[in-house]
């Protein structure tokens, strides 16, 4: 079987050099990333009937350590493992304030003036540095924006972090850790405070334990 595409040279040459294992990766890294493309798609269930490749060998690429383990975890608690569910959920939260921190850091860095032009206007020092923490804190927002975006795509995914904690609390109660479970549950209302049925939840675990527990940090 020979497919070929004008789209993704990595999954040509692939083919050409009769590699389907690698092509099967690169034409899932592809996908991941623009799930629009109809032919692609089509290209990826030709490589599952392919002899020798393995589900295993789909992979992405270019996932970010924190996705992928997040991406993992909810396959996981989709099949009803919940004790591997909150391993996985567990090391990205990890990871993903591991890239929080690496992210900011770089913010520190010179920043970009837009709109100003420094060669025209000269600023006092005053100006100049209030300019510069002004790009610094609008660099580390984008930060939460940038983390909870997959590669390839331009708009993040909905409320990414809090999910971390709302999966957990859930996983944590399947597998009866009910202290663990009630602060999951506080940390979500840190995100979405009053959300009804998170509350609901809090109240339950709480009247199940006979105390109170804390977010986590």
């Amino acid at each position: 079987m020979v497919i070929v595409s004008s789209v993704s040279p990595p999954v040509i040459r692939a083919c050409i050099l009769k590699q389907p294992e690698k092509a099967a990766a690169a034409a899932h890294t592809y996908f991941q990333a623009n799930p629009e493309h109809v032919e692609m798609g089509q290209h990826l269930e030709q490589y599952k009937d392919l002899q020798g490749v393995k589900e295993n060998q789909f992979v992405d690429r270019e996932a970010r350590p924190h996705q992928q383990s997040f991406t993992e975890a909810v396959k996981l608690y989709d099949r009803g493992d919940h004790e591997g569910a909150v391993t996985l959920f567990e090391d990205a939260l990890v990871e993903y304030y591991k890239a929080d921190v690496d992210c900011r850091a770089l913010c520190q860095g010179p920043q970009k003036f837009e709109g100003h032009s420094h060669i025209r206007y000269r600023y006092s020092l005053h100006e100049v540095v209030s300019d510069h923490f002004t790009q610094v804190l609008h660099c580390e927002h984008e930060c939460v924006r940038d983390l909870a975006t997959r590669p390839g795509r331009l708009s993040p995914m909905e409320n990414y972090l809090p999910l971390h904690y709302d999966y957990l609390q859930f996983a944590y109660f399947k597998v009866n850790m009910l202290e663990e479970a009630l602060q999951c549950a506080l940390t979500y209302l840190l995100f979405h405070e009053g959300d009804e049925f998170m509350t609901d939840n809090v109240d339950y675990y709480r009247e199940v334990l006979g105390y109170d527990g804390s977010p986590r940090e």
